[in-house]
């Protein structure tokens, strides 16, 4: 066989190392692009509780408020039954 020949088929049995760092570079990417998915849906999760900690927080002080009306017409109307 023709020593050229055999040289060649020898490199092209083990991947070159250069297509090796390739590939682990792919491998750190695709995991980098992994975690920053990961972080996205955290901070998403975490506007969300915010935003419903919010919600929760305006209709609390909502109710307290139609609370607060009530009891100030309840006194009224008091007052105004013991002077009849």
């Amino acid at each position: 066989m023709n020593p050229q020949l055999t040289g060649a088929m020898q490199q092209q049995q083990r991947p070159p190392q250069h297509l090796q760092g390739m590939a682990l570079q792919q491998q750190q990417h695709s995991q980098q692009q992994q975690q920053q998915f990961q972080q996205q849906q955290q901070q998403q999760q975490q506007q969300q509780q915010q935003q419903q900690q919010q919600q929760q927080l305006l209709l609390q002080q909502m109710q307290q408020k139609q609370f607060q009306q009530q009891q100030q017409q309840l006194q009224l109307q008091q007052r105004a039954a013991l002077k009849n």
